[in-house]
Order: C-alpha cells, then structure tokens, then sequence
C-alpha cells in the first residue's frame, strides 16, 4: 500500500504546532483590535462629553451691546436665559454655545422682547454676546382711555398710559371699538409704512396743517384718514402713490384758505382728482 499520503507522528505534532501557533496570533491580533476600537471609543466618548456636558462651553455670562434701557436690557437677559435653560432633543443642553440655535435665540428674541436688528456671538468660551437695537414704536394706537404703542410691522407692542407717554407720536384708531392684544398684529405692515412716508411728506408740504390723528377702518384697509387739527380730513388711497395725490392736495388747499374752516373732508382716492364737503 502507498503510504506517501500517511503521516508519521512526528510530522502531525509539527502541523498541530503551526496551526495552534497561527491561532494564538490571530488570537492576539484579535484582540489588540478590541483594545484598540475600546481605547478610541473611550476617546471619543470623552471627547463628546467634554464637547456637550463640560462646563467648559456652557454659558456662564450674558452681555448685552447696543441697548441702554433698563427695562428693555431686563427683558433681554430673561428671554435669553429662559431659551437656554434645559435641554434640547432631551439630551443637548441648551446653555451649550458649540450648539446653540442662534437663529432660533433670535427669533425668540425677536418675539419676545422690544428689540430688532439682533445678532448673537460669543466671547471666549463661555460668554454669550447679544446685539441689537430698541424696537421703537411709529405710532400710537388709541382706544377708548387706553393707548398702545405701534410698531413698524404694525404690532402692538405695549399698552402705555397717557402721562407715560415718552415719544412723539402720531394717534392712529380704527373710528370704532377694537379689541387690542399685546403681541399680536392690530394693522398690516404695509399700512404703516404708507403712513409713515405719508405723515413724512405732509409735514414737508402742509407745516400749517399738521396731523393730529390716523384712521384705519380694518386691518389692510386700502383708505386711510389724515385728521388735521382744525377738524376736517382727507383721504388717501394706499395703492396710489403719494406724490399726485399730495401735490394736488396742496393746490387745493392754497385755493380755498380762506374756506378751510367750513371744510368737512377731502376726498384723493381716485387719481387726479378731488372730491369735498
């Protein structure tokens, strides 16, 4: 019998030898991979921690630039510390400044405080930097005994009381009883800026006839009522533009002077012409 495919004993230790060494060294490199991806995910997890949960990047300090008000730096300083309190996704701290919403801080800024042109930055590691500047009011809302400042997108942004008053300011009403909410839009935005610009150009053209008082029926009303001091008024169309309407009225006016106080209104809501009483 042909024994060349037999082994003696001699060669089978040396095989099992060669095998149970090649074991042992995959066996060892096995596990230097293990201790390896454990030491760097250890790293990691150090790292994340440090970079989430370390009071390294958390906001220890809110400064405020460009505003001088009290109240309103008040108001600042508790929105901003009521948005960065707690957590965000149940795990990210909020106070975190690697991971702060800045677009949400501002926006809930924006909401709830008097201010505009907001921007947020930081200072070093741990000093959260807000920048803006006091929302002023354009007009003043009256309602019964109760006034309300107005501004520029047509929100009403606080309920004053007349010896309070601290700015100069066109009255506006609707003429009849309106409920007013603090926060919420009373007039469209577009309305206000066309009597901004309105109230502007009046003042340039007809200084003996200032206006005293603002009508708008409804919220995106296309007339608009400019009461002078005398009594009467007159009325724009605010999908017409200023220049005519107001040249025409001041040509007007210099024809019946002398019959200004016997005037009830005067109507410009149709171009290029003049309709009174």
């Amino acid at each position: 019998m042909d024994r060349k495919f037999f082994k003696n004993k001699e060669q089978l230790e040396v095989l099992a030898s060669r095998v149970s060494s090649g074991r042992l060294e995959r066996g060892a490199r096995k596990k230097k991979v293990i201790l390896a991806t454990m030491i760097i995910l250890i790293i990691i997890s150090g790292l994340i921690y440090a970079l989430i949960y370390s009071p390294i990047f958390k906001i220890e300090k809110i400064t405020v630039e460009g505003v001088n008000g009290v109240d309103v730096l008040n108001q600042i300083q508790i929105a901003a510390n009521k948005y960065t309190s707690g957590y965000k996704l149940l795990f990210l701290p909020r106070d975190n400044l690697l991971f702060l919403d800045k677009e949400g801080l501002i926006r809930f800024l924006s909401e709830n405080t008097p201010v505009e042109e907001i921007k947020v930055g930081k200072k070093l590691f741990e000093t959260l930097v807000i920048s803006g500047q006091e929302k002023l009011p354009v007009l003043l809302w009256q309602e019964g005994q109760q006034n309300y400042y107005i501004d520029k997108t047509g929100l009403v942004m606080a309920a004053v009381n007349k010896e309070n008053i601290k700015y100069s300011l066109t009255t506006i009403n609707r003429g009849t009883t309106t409920p007013v909410v603090v926060g919420r839009k009373i007039i469209d935005e577009r309305n206000v800026g066309f009597i901004q610009e309105a109230l502007d150009q009046i003042q340039q053209q007809l200084r003996d006839y200032p206006v005293v008082r603002v009508e708008a029926n409804d919220f995106s009303n296309n007339e608009i009522k400019f009461y002078a001091a005398e009594g009467w008024y007159f009325v724009l169309n605010t999908r017409l533009a200023l220049d005519k309407p107001l040249d025409n009225l001041v040509e007007f006016l210099k024809q019946k002077e002398s019959e200004i106080l016997q005037l009830k209104y005067i109507d410009l809501r149709v171009e290029d012409k003049i309709f009174y009483k």
